[in-house]
């Protein structure tokens, strides 16, 4: 048995020194997964199973890919990986609302019934995504706009399963807005904000 363990630490330490990162960073986040449904709703583009399979690779690899510097370890990086996912949706008693005070209420009350329905009391340092057919909403993602020094945040994907809208709205999740890039159509690296150059609101 120790020589197994001794030949275990040995590889792990090679794969370590020639460029193997661990799966996961340092600073490893929950997020558990829940579905919505409600009378005459259509069928999800992605379930909340497919969707965690979806945090667990594309995610957490495309939001490390985005936020490590060329160089860099990844030692520093936040990482993802599912936590629970309900097994039955959340029946609504009408659509979920997509704009105004009406969505915000909804995404602020979804997150402690989504959490007693699936046992868990303390969930100050867990994200929810809450998955959602199709309710006539113009955006595929949305999620309130958190701190930096928060662990927590609520991500509603809606008739999607994007990864890349997941890590945008976790962006959101951690307080970071739109990259906001300027684009001029005289091929301008800059210039003021005009007819010539305008801002690209998800430009990055």
């Amino acid at each position: 048995v120790k020589s197994k363990f001794a030949g275990f630490v040995a590889i792990l330490i090679g794969f370590v020194s020639i460029g193997f990162a661990p799966a996961y960073a340092l600073d490893e986040r929950v997020i558990d997964v829940v579905e919505l449904t409600w009378n005459g709703a259509p069928e999800l583009r992605g379930n909340a199973k497919i969707m965690a399979d979806v945090i667990d690779t594309e995610v957490n690899a495309d939001w490390k890919k985005y936020t490590t510097m060329v160089g860099d370890n990844g030692a520093r990086t936040v990482s993802f990986k599912t936590g629970q996912v309900l097994d039955k949706p959340i029946s609504l008693t009408s659509k979920m609302a997509c704009t105004g005070s009406a969505s915000s209420s909804f995404m602020n009350s979804i997150r402690p019934e989504a959490y007693n329905r699936l046992g868990i009391a303390d969930y100050s340092e867990r994200y929810l995504l809450v998955v959602s057919p199709r309710a006539g909403c113009i955006w595929s993602g949305r999620a309130l706009l958190g701190e930096v020094n928060e662990k927590f945040g609520t991500l509603v994907l809606h008739d999607s399963d994007s990864s890349f809208v997941i890590s945008h709205e976790l962006g959101h999740a951690l307080g970071l807005g739109h990259s906001n890039f300027l684009s001029c159509q005289n091929k301008a690296k800059d210039g003021p904000w005009g007819n010539n150059c305008k801002a690209v609101e998800y430009g990055g």
